[in-house]
């Protein structure tokens, strides 16, 4: 995983809370369905998940690499 791709799932994260405050904001001011909210709420996690995924792909992958070279060894 590079660092480029975390960059750029964590500019997803504050996109997606950004927009669900101006969603929370809106429904505080005109009765905004909850059904949006949720939504916004259902695609913040999805990014995060994705996130820790590669994160803990990134972390499996390097301790899998580390373990080969010490049995080589």
């Amino acid at each position: 995983m590079r660092k480029d791709d975390l960059a750029i799932e964590f500019q997803k994260i504050d996109e997606e809370v950004v927009l669900l405050d101006r969603l929370i904001m809106i429904k505080t001011q005109r009765s905004l369905d909850s059904i949006e909210l949720r939504a916004a709420a259902f695609s913040i996690t999805s990014i995060y998940n994705g996130l820790e995924k590669m994160v803990v792909s990134n972390i499996l992958r390097k301790f899998s690499v580390h373990q080969s070279v010490t049995l080589l060894l």
